[in-house]
């Protein structure tokens, strides 16, 4: 069977960070399982920009630090750049 690596939206990474996200106790529970398999979590960076705005907001510059933390010390996970930028033409 092929590994297929799980795409993650910037609310499936948010509820994965805040423990007072609603849906936190789920996604926990939707990726364990993929991560215990040997399969990683793919995020854009504009999922990343937009997961770190919005826990900034709603969770305040803590949370925000945990996101960027938790997708650089974590090896389950695929950081993909969504476009070229303007010095890489």
């Amino acid at each position: 069977m092929a590994r297929r690596d799980v795409f993650v939206d910037t609310s499936g990474l948010y509820a994965l960070v805040d423990r007072n996200d609603s849906h936190h106790v789920a996604a926990r529970e939707v990726v364990g399982p993929v991560v215990r398999t040997g399969r990683r979590l793919i995020v854009t960076d504009y999922v990343v920009s937009e997961t770190v705005t919005l826990a900034k907001a709603s969770g305040g510059s803590h949370v925000a630090i945990r996101v960027l933390d938790l997708i650089e010390q974590n090896a389950g996970i695929r950081l993909e750049w969504s476009a070229r930028s303007a010095s890489t033409r």
